[in-house]
């Protein structure tokens, strides 16, 4: 089996859980696991790009699945260049981890009613109304899900979406060191919440918060989102 991963040398936890599942997955069924640890399709940085070479290295000759964490390897492509990709290796079978491709199969979760149900828990269990919102890239489907979900429970409990408590994040730690920045001391915003679009962006924003002296989640909240096992920590 091989597997297409991004992020396991860089950042992210979610990455590194992922493998770890797959790991004991084929341990439980006795075959190998081949790993082809790359970045994101067609990234504009110029050592990502480097990195990507490790994708000619698959032989469909020598595997007899694929999977593709497809929400963070396509995070910089529409679903069409992504499609192109995959189809180089349309002789075996593939899995995609999040975005639902032609002649696939696909493991998906509910994006919209997860992070609607995070807002509306906010909302109607802690009566917070200055919800900020920290997503993913805007060519990412799980990112886009995720921000709708996010206005539609402000919509749904009569509270406007504002624009200054929107952050365009990117899913990486970094960024949400970036949204304290824009929110804080250049916006200059208050906020009862905020909520990121996947667990790295919330522990990483919740440890920029407590070097700022805030309290969290006394002073304010924050959510994340992936369930991954640091996050219990958090």
């Amino acid at each position: 089996m091989g597997f297409i991963i991004v992020d396991l040398n860089v950042s992210g936890y979610y990455y590194n859980h992922l493998l770890n599942g797959a790991v004991m997955a084929c341990e439980k069924l006795n075959c190998d696991l081949l790993i082809y640890p790359g970045h994101s399709l067609d990234c504009p940085d110029t050592h990502d790009k480097e990195y990507n070479s490790v994708y000619s290295l698959i032989n469909t000759k020598k595997i007899h699945g694929l999977m593709v964490s497809t929400g963070s390897f396509g995070i910089h492509k529409i679903k069409d260049r992504l499609k192109i990709f995959l189809n180089q290796f349309n002789d075996i079978p593939i899995v995609s981890l999040s975005v639902p491709m032609d002649n696939t199969y696909c493991i998906e979760i509910d994006n919209y009613q997860g992070i609607k149900n995070i807002v509306g828990h906010f909302i109607t269990d802690h009566n917070y109304t200055i919800i900020a919102y920290l997503g993913g890239p805007e060519t990412n489907d799980d990112a886009l899900f995720r921000f709708n979900g996010y206005k539609e429970a402000l919509n749904e409990n009569n509270i406007s979406f504002d624009a200054d408590l929107y952050y365009q994040g990117n899913f990486t730690p970094a960024c949400a060191r970036d949204a304290v920045k824009e929110f804080l001391d250049i916006r200059k915003v208050s906020m009862d919440a905020i909520v990121c679009a996947n667990d790295d962006m919330a522990i990483a924003l919740i440890n920029e918060l407590k070097k700022r002296g805030f309290q969290v989640p006394d002073q304010i909240a924050v959510s994340g989102f992936d369930d991954i096992m640091r996050a219990e920590y958090f």
